[in-house]
């Protein structure tokens, strides 16, 4: 007896020769039992019958670019399990991520539409709650969007008069509050007709802090 193995479920022919002899049949691999799922997100392709199940990197985005993911229900060697409907969920470590409403998977898989909104890595995760199953993707970098606001990480600096104040700090931010790469010149301004800017040191007055790649700038109020 003869016996053919392949982890991958597919239809193949399989031949034997003996001199000049030959006898060929197809065999097909069916899936097995559904064992898991399988979140692909854009850049990350299906490799079933593989170790990982997956080929590819994820493809990175700019923060509030929605991308298509892709969760299958597979068995244990990644094959789709085509007779899975079961409703799926999704969440993201991405506590800002807009994310749809859970759906139903139609023939063992479904496509969702997510929104990372925070730079970083970040992941997402499906969940089956009929079956108990849950698996996320791998992460994927987003990047900061366009600059659009400036902020002070504390709202309120306090000093005595005639003392510098500690040192406040300033960023530059995209809409969803991350940290945007680049080099600002950022001018500093004031309500008060006697008090002025000076450097971390107390002592250089300024009118200006420099920002760059990502960073804050200090500055001291005197």
């Amino acid at each position: 007896n003869i016996y053919y193995y392949n982890q991958k479920a597919e239809s193949n022919t399989i031949s034997a020769l003996i001199d000049s002899l030959t006898a060929t049949t197809t065999i097909t691999s069916n899936p097995g039992a559904y064992a898991k799922l399988q979140v692909l997100l854009p850049g990350v392709t299906a490799a079933a019958g593989t170790h990982t199940g997956e080929t590819g990197t994820p493809t990175a985005v700019t923060a509030g670019t929605s991308s298509t993911v892709t969760v299958n229900a597979v068995d244990a060697y990644y094959n789709v399990v085509t007779s899975v409907t079961n409703s799926v969920a999704l969440t993201s470590s991405d506590t800002n991520a807009v994310l749809p409403a859970a759906a139903a998977l139609a023939s063992g898989t479904r496509s969702f539409s997510v929104t990372l909104k925070t730079a970083g890595a970040k992941n997402v995760t499906a969940a089956d709650a009929t079956a108990s199953f849950s698996n996320k993707s791998s992460n994927v970098t987003v990047s900061a969007a366009a600059a659009s606001k400036v902020a002070f990480e504390s709202k309120t600096v306090t000093t005595f008069a005639g003392e510098a104040s500690t040192a406040f700090t300033v960023v530059v931010n995209d809409d969803y509050d991350s940290p945007v790469n680049g080099t600002y010149t950022m001018s500093l301004f004031t309500s008060s007709t006697t008090g002025e800017f000076r450097a971390t040191d107390g002592i250089t007055k300024i009118t200006s802090i420099s920002i760059s790649n990502a960073s804050s700038g200090q500055a001291r109020y005197y």
